[in-house]
């Protein structure tokens, strides 16, 4: 429920902010360099377990249950199960260095504190 939605917000206001830059004209220099890409992510080297035992604490609720890969693979979607097997640790450099690029939201926890008081505002593009 709360916590998709506010990761998906995370996601959502990093997305936007992106686009806003590029709209700005904000590119790479693609003479320089050939078709760059940008990781638009977070400093964070918080693990999803640590994020949800944050959210879970931070809003009231016990920690959700850790289980073993193989339960996992039981009780949660396909698509879950590939999200979380295909997770990476993303360096977020150029996004800083090349678009100047600050998060409102600098961690996954400021977010979630941001969220929690209701001063959760998405980026507007």
């Amino acid at each position: 429920g709360n916590m998709l939605e506010v990761g998906f917000q995370l996601y959502n206001e990093m997305l936007s902010e992106a686009v806003r830059c590029l709209k700005a004209g904000i590119e790479p220099d693609l003479l320089r360099r050939a078709r760059r890409v940008y990781n638009i992510n977070d400093d964070s080297q918080l693990r999803m377990g640590d994020y949800f035992d944050a959210a879970a604490q931070l809003y009231g609720l016990p920690p959700p249950p850790r289980v073993s890969h193989a339960q996992a693979a039981q009780e949660l979607s396909a698509v879950q199960m590939s999200f979380m097997s295909e997770s990476r640790r993303l360096r977020n450099i150029r996004m800083k260095k090349e678009l100047g690029l600050r998060l409102r939201y600098a961690d996954p926890l400021s977010g979630l504190r941001g969220a929690s008081l209701g001063g959760y505002q998405p980026a507007t593009s």
